[in-house]
């Protein structure tokens, strides 16, 4: 498995693991094969996210409101870093007040 599988595979364990932490449920991801994405519902709101391309080496997270775990258009596009956790939580605590 070359370096850019690996490191996917572990921040995709690690979106997930930080989505269950913060009351996100009905979790949904979904495998492409360098990029993930999906939906995670909290308060009653649904938020979608998709990682750029893992052969890329600035790798952010998109993170956006949808309406339904099938609404891959959503609303305004927020970006974070994959690897700040405080950057996600602080968007998605932002769209799923």
């Amino acid at each position: 498995m070359d370096n850019s599988k690996r490191i996917y595979n572990r921040d995709k364990r690690r979106i997930e693991k930080l989505l269950n932490e913060n009351g996100f449920e009905n979790i949904e991801l979904h495998n492409g094969y360098y990029q993930f994405n999906g939906f995670a519902d909290r308060n009653g709101k649904t938020v979608y996210f998709s990682s750029y391309d893992y052969r890329n080496s600035d790798i952010k997270l998109l993170i956006r409101t949808a309406e339904n775990h099938k609404d891959y258009t959503g609303g305004t596009n927020h970006y974070a870093d994959i690897t700040d956790n405080e950057k996600i939580i602080s968007v998605t605590d932002s769209l799923t007040v």
